[in-house]
C-alpha cells in the first residue's frame, strides 16, 4: 500500500506545482485553461488484465500454485500461509483495480514510455486517474484519455465494447469496503 500512497502523493505534489505555475500568468491576459488528461483506472485495468498481460498474471498464479503444492507436500505450514496470502492479495488487487477505483501504478509503469505521445496528441500537460482528482477549478479542462490508454494494451473487440459501454453508462466504482468484505 505504501507504493500506492507514494504514487498518489507524487501526483498531488506534481499537480500542485503545475497549478501554482499556471496561476502565475500575468493578470493582464486571461490565462488559457490548463488541460489535464484523465482516465478511468477501472477500464485501463480491464484492458490490461484482459490483454496479453493476462498470460503474465496466469504464469505468476501458476508458479504460486506450484509452490503452494510443494509447500503442502513438504508440510511447511508457514510457507503455505505465505503463498495463500500472496494469491489472495493478487486477486484482491485485480478486483479492486477493475471494479473499484484503486490506483494502477503497476499497470501504468508498463506504458510509461508511451504516455508522452498520448499527452502530446491530446494537448494535455499531465495524465492522472480521474479518481485521484479531489477538486478542479473552472480554469482546468479535463480531457478523458481512457480509450487511448486502454488501446495501448491492444484490447480485443469484446473488451473494447465492454469499456465503451461502461464509459457511456458511467457507473460508480464498487466501494473499497464492499470489495474487501463482499459478504457484508
Amino acid at each position: 500500500m505504501s507504493t500506492i500512497l507514494q504514487t498518489t502523493r507524487s501526483w498531488v505534489t506534481l499537480l500542485t506545482g503545475i497549478l501554482l505555475l499556471h496561476g502565475s500568468v500575468s493578470a493582464a491576459e486571461p490565462p488559457a485553461k490548463l488541460r489535464i488528461g484523465t482516465y478511468d483506472s477501472r477500464f485501463v485495468a480491464l484492458a490490461f488484465y484482459r490483454s496479453g498481460n493476462v498470460k503474465t498474471i496466469r504464469e505468476l498464479q501458476g508458479k504460486l500454485a506450484e509452490e503452494l503444492q510443494k509447500a503442502r507436500e513438504a508440510k511447511d505450514e508457514k510457507k503455505v500461509k505465505e503463498l495463500e496470502s500472496q494469491g489472495t492479495a493478487l486477486q484482491n488487487l485485480m478486483h479492486q483495480q477493475v471494479f473499484g477505483n484503486l490506483s494502477v501504478p503497476n499497470i501504468m509503469t508498463t506504458i510509461n514510455d508511451q504516455l508522452p505521445a498520448i499527452a502530446q496528441k491530446a494537448g494535455v500537460s499531465m495524465i492522472v486517474s480521474k479518481w485521484e482528482i479531489q477538486y478542479n477549478s473552472s480554469g482546468i479542462e479535463l480531457i478523458d484519455l481512457t480509450l487511448p490508454l486502454a488501446e495501448l494494451f491492444h484490447p480485443d473487440d469484446a473488451t473494447r465494447k465492454m469499456i465503451e459501454e461502461s464509459l457511456k453508462k458511467n457507473p460508480e466504482p464498487v466501494s473499497v469496503y464492499q470489495l474487501l468484505n463482499p459478504y457484508d
